[in-house]
């Protein structure tokens, strides 16, 4: 899901409010909550909105703001605040109780899991739904390989012709062109 989110929003990285459309990202995003099952959140739904509404103001008033320059050391500060280490020993403290607690019964929980492992009677929950999109992420797994194969052979082809040949030939540099973008393509499909 990381790789299909950055496929989206790096190419508005360092651009100006006019080149970018935060419509069609939104629209992209959601297809990609759709794609892993993730429940869009009212708060996302939200951000989404003010999104929209600062593009529609951006490009009235200053079409040519970098939003992420913009925004950077305000992020930046947040994450500080957010991940430091005093706030990690803060929240530490704060949950020291329920780890505590969680600890103590670790072993009882494994030791329990243990032997009904060796006696067979850990069963696991699968449904039919489950099963069904695990084979076909499997398939597409596999045809996603099996591309990627296919644009290294035509990559590497283009190699060698192109060691064969010193650079000077354009059918290397089509093969190496052909090669490199059928592996982004396919790379960049999901």
């Amino acid at each position: 899901m990381e790789s299909a989110v950055r496929t989206v929003l790096e190419p508005i990285f360092n651009r100006p409010l006019k080149d970018v459309s935060f419509g069609n990202i939104l629209v992209r995003l959601f297809e990609i909550s759709r794609r892993f099952n993730m429940e869009v959140q009212p708060q996302l739904i939200l951000l989404q909105k003010t999104l929209l509404n600062v593009e529609g103001l951006g490009r009235d008033l200053y079409p040519e703001l970098d939003i992420w320059q913009t925004a950077s050391p305000i992020l930046r500060e947040w994450m500080r605040e957010r991940w430091s280490v005093r706030q990690v020993f803060k929240d530490l403290r704060r949950q020291l109780p329920e780890l505590i607690q969680i600890t103590r019964s670790m072993p009882t929980v494994m030791k329990n899991l243990v032997e009904r492992t060796r006696s067979g009677r850990l069963q696991v929950e699968i449904t039919a739904s489950d099963l069904e999109a695990l084979r076909e992420e499997i398939r597409r797994s596999g045809r996603r390989s099996d591309q990627v194969l296919v644009g290294a052979a035509i990559l590497f082809g283009g190699l060698l012709w192109s060691a064969a040949t010193g650079g000077q030939s354009w059918p290397a540099w089509a093969c190496l062109t052909i090669g490199a973008a059928w592996i982004l393509f396919a790379l960049r499909r999901d």
